[in-house]
């Protein structure tokens, strides 16, 4: 078993009970992590076995005649796929967010949780730099190169291209009034939006490999950035309608800072939500750059209100004055139903 450990176990018949695989894997990682220095492939050792920080641990040498993959690279994320990994985004650093078992991934060691520093490819061998509870190793395997077909990275359409040069935001209103039925039928906004976020973010993550910020919000913002689609579901299944909207903290806390444009996804019921400050907000934060001069919001409306669209109105108004040009716009429930949260802005953000 080439990666995080031999210790005579690589010969070892493995049963074909999936169960027994788990156990046995998570057994050979447990004498690794107890062997500490004494195996050949963590890139750090410890006095007496004690863990070091990654930035005290001594750096990985990659393997000889590689190419070392930095940054975001379909290849990194083709590389990982056929070995049974699955990244949380193929910018890296990144986090291993699972692994298949019975993969080349699983039996070199590799676990979610894992964070994934550095990437190599030498002829037909993969290897991931990683970092666990403050050590580095070297995880190496062979990937299953028959799962590897060209154009099989993410989607490269005219929308995906254009989703992966946005750093993408979703300002959630979870406040009481997101309980209410939407229109006339029995299903509950914020049932709608738990649904139609799920389908949009799938979408998203499967185009652009990349995570998703999210900013809950009511009286108060909750924010957690570098999401996958999976979590960001798991976040708002947990989330409790309650409280009263305030949107300027979450605008201000979403608009902040970003090395790249931003694609915001305001998602609300539109009620409370027609500030002058909202715009004040935008127009400081969006104009500070060029790079963040390219951002937009898109105003999803979960049931019409017209105060939602004297918002928007609001909005366009305000960064219009400021060379902005029109960079906010609507998204009606009805049309979002229709044709999905990521059919409705296609035509918004790729003309």
């Amino acid at each position: 078993m080439a990666g995080l450990c031999r210790n005579g176990i690589a010969g070892a018949k493995f049963t074909s009970s999936l169960v027994a695989r788990i156990l046995l894997a998570h057994l050979v990682l447990s004498t690794t992590m107890a062997a500490g220095a004494q195996d050949s492939t963590p890139a750090s050792s410890s006095s007496k076995g004690a863990p070091k920080s990654a930035s005290a641990a001594a750096s990985a040498p990659a393997p000889a005649s590689t190419t070392k993959l930095r940054g975001q690279i379909n290849a990194f994320g083709m590389y990982c796929v056929s070995s049974g990994v699955t990244p949380l985004s193929t910018q890296l650093p990144t986090t291993v967010e699972e692994v298949k078992p019975g993969t080349p991934a699983f039996y070199a060691g590799v676990v979610a949780g894992d964070r994934i520093l550095q990437a190599f490819i030498e002829k037909d061998k993969f290897s991931l730099k990683i970092e666990r509870n403050g050590r580095i190793y070297l995880a190496t395997m062979q990937p299953k190169m028959d799962s590897i077909r060209p154009n099989t990275g993410y989607p490269q359409d005219k929308l995906s291209s254009v989703l992966r040069t946005y750093q993408i935001r979703l300002i959630v209103d979870h406040s009481g009034s997101m309980y209410r039925p939407l229109g006339n039928s029995e299903k509950l906004r914020w049932t709608w939006v738990k649904e139609e976020l799920d389908k949009f973010c799938t979408s998203v993550q499967r185009r652009t490999g990349s995570g998703m910020d999210l900013y809950l919000f009511n009286e108060t913002v909750d924010a957690s950035t570098n999401q996958s689609a999976r979590q960001i579901q798991s976040t708002l299944e947990c989330a409790v309608t309650t409280g009263n909207t305030y949107l300027p903290a979450a605008l201000r806390v979403a608009t902040a800072d970003s090395p790249r444009p931003i694609l915001i996804v305001l998602v609300t019921d539109g009620q409370a939500v027609s500030s002058k400050e909202n715009g004040a907000i935008l127009v400081e934060n969006l104009s500070r750059t060029a790079i963040l001069r390219r951002s937009r919001i898109v105003f999803l409306q979960s049931g019409y209100s017209s105060e939602g669209a004297n918002f928007v109105a609001c909005l366009n108004d305000a960064m219009a004055a400021r060379g902005m040009g029109r960079q906010a716009y609507v998204v009606l429930f009805e049309e979002a139903s229709r044709k999905g949260i990521l059919g409705a802005i296609e035509p918004l953000i790729t003309q």
